[in-house]
């Protein structure tokens, strides 16, 4: 749960506030009225403005090398081990893992309403194991049980049983 300030402002904190606000309120339109515009022609006067010059190749191909040889991106200053422009190696594709309910089956129900289920496969059970809603069983707690489905939570999980074969 995040921390909470309780900050309170007190009538006299709130009239500073205010007071603060009009006072800069009231400077910046004396500022802006009094503020003196730039000539319309664009040139103020005692600042010399340099001509534009043309493109020059030669200088712009000097500091091209001169970027490339100090390689400014690069702490190491050394060319990189593989090549620009190589295809990328294919990714190893990581195996999927493999969860130890995948073996777990919902063998049927007891009663009826609220149910019991009989689950067989759980891990570190050898038989089948009888389980009432918000049981926990190797992990996973039994959230809903039907008459032909139970679902078992985890904490990063959730796992449907279907029932294998109804009863005739």
């Amino acid at each position: 749960m995040p921390a909470t300030i309780n900050v309170r402002m007190t009538r006299r904190g709130e009239q500073i506030v205010w007071a603060t606000a009009v006072v800069l309120l009231l400077v910046s339109i004396v500022a802006s009225r009094t503020r003196q515009t730039l000539p319309r022609r664009g040139v103020i006067e005692g600042l010399a403005i340099a001509p534009l010059r043309a493109f020059d190749g030669v200088r712009f191909d000097a500091a091209a090398e001169r970027v490339v040889a100090r390689d400014p991106f690069r702490l190491e200053r050394k060319p990189p081990s593989v090549p620009f422009g190589t295809p990328p190696t294919p990714a190893v594709p990581r195996p999927v893992p493999v969860s130890p309910w995948q073996a777990a089956s919902f063998r049927g129900t007891v009663s009826g309403p609220p149910w019991l289920a009989i689950l067989g496969g759980v891990p570190g059970r050898t038989s089948n194991v009888v389980v009432h809603v918000n049981d926990t069983i190797a992990g996973l707690r039994v959230k809903q049980i039907k008459r032909e489905e139970v679902v078992l939570v985890g904490p990063d999980s959730a796992i449907k049983l279907r029932l294998i074969q109804s009863w005739q």
